[in-house]
Parts: structure tokens; C-alpha cells; sequence
């Protein structure tokens, strides 16, 4: 089945059988009936057709047309494949069908500067490949000695016993 024709199947219900209640299966889907040709056909027309708008609102709205069925059958949550059930459509087209169809509801951002945004994004940051310059941690201060302790827990008004000192060496 082409993404046209899936396209189309995705607005109309689907018809099931009285007996399952499972969506009748109008023959295999398997590269050996020929509808990986047809799939290819249509993935090779779409490509076509958004190489042609080359990231253009204005081209993508012409373009519009030809790429209604498809955000139709992508925005009915079923599967979009051809040649079998492994074999989805490729990112890129769904991506670029998705940003046409913000470019005709002008829900796309005015003023983006898209090949500018190509470049520069990304530029300055480290990556996985920068070293990361040590991060000055607190200050260093050292431990207090047991008599300062003992001197600020009094200054607190906590009784503490005089320390013992034990003469170990003999």
C-alpha cells in the first residue's frame, strides 16, 4: 500500500469481520507482492518534492498539496509502512511533512533563519571532545583542634569536660 493510499485508508474507518472483530487484511504486505516498489515509488516522489522546497516556508506551503495525505494518515496514530511491517518512512520526510504543515497554519516561528540556525547552533558549546576547565570547589579550611571545639560548645553554654590526655609513651 503507497503512503497515498495509506493516507486515504487512515481517514476512512476500518471495516471488521463479524466473526474476529480484526481489521480484515486485503493481502500481504511482503516485498515479494510488489508493494515495495510502490512504497519506494512514493518515498522517492516525497523525497522529490521536499528536496524541491529546500526548507523553504513559502515553497512549502506550494508543496502543501502533495503532503496533505500523508500528515493525515501521521496525525491518525496508525502505522505509516510499505514492504512489510520493518519498514517505516524515513525520518527526514516525516519531519519536513510536519514543518509544512506548520508553515500552512503559520504556526511555524516568523523570523527564523533556518540555515543560519544550522550553523551557529552548537557553536561555542563544549562537546565530548572539549576538556571542561576545573570548577573552583569551596574553600579550603582545615579541621578545628579538639580544644577549639571544646572552647566553642562553652562560649554556647554546653559544659564540656576538660579533655584527657593519655600519656602512651613511656
Amino acid at each position: 500500500m503507497s503512503v497515498e493510499d495509506q493516507a486515504s485508508a487512515a481517514a476512512a474507518p476500518r471495516r471488521t469481520t463479524a466473526a474476529t472483530s480484526k481489521p480484515r487484511n486485503h493481502g500481504s504486505a511482503s516485498p515479494s507482492c510488489g508493494t515495495g516498489n510502490r512504497f519506494d515509488e512514493s518515498v522517492a516522489r516525497l523525497d522529490a518534492i521536499i528536496a524541491a522546497t529546500a526548507g523553504s516556508g513559502r515553497r512549502l506551503k506550494e508543496a502543501w498539496p502533495q503532503l496533505r495525505g500523508l500528515k493525515s494518515a501521521l496525525d491518525s496514530g496508525k502505522s505509516v509502512t510499505g514492504a512489510g511491517t520493518a519498514r517505516g518512512l524515513p525520518l527526514r520526510i516525516v519531519v519536513q511533512t510536519l514543518k509544512a504543515s506548520w508553515h500552512v497554519d503559520d504556526t511555524w516561528p516568523v523570523g527564523v533563519e533556518e540555515q543560519a540556525a544550522k550553523t551557529t547552533t552548537g557553536a561555542g558549546l563544549p562537546g565530548s571532545g572539549s576538556q571542561a576547565a576545573p570548577e573552583a570547589g569551596p574553600p579550603v579550611r582545615p579541621d578545628p583542634d579538639p580544644q577549639s571545639i571544646a572552647h566553642a560548645y562553652r562560649e554556647r553554654g554546653v559544659e564540656v569536660a576538660p579533655a584527657i590526655v593519655v600519656d602512651d609513651e613511656w
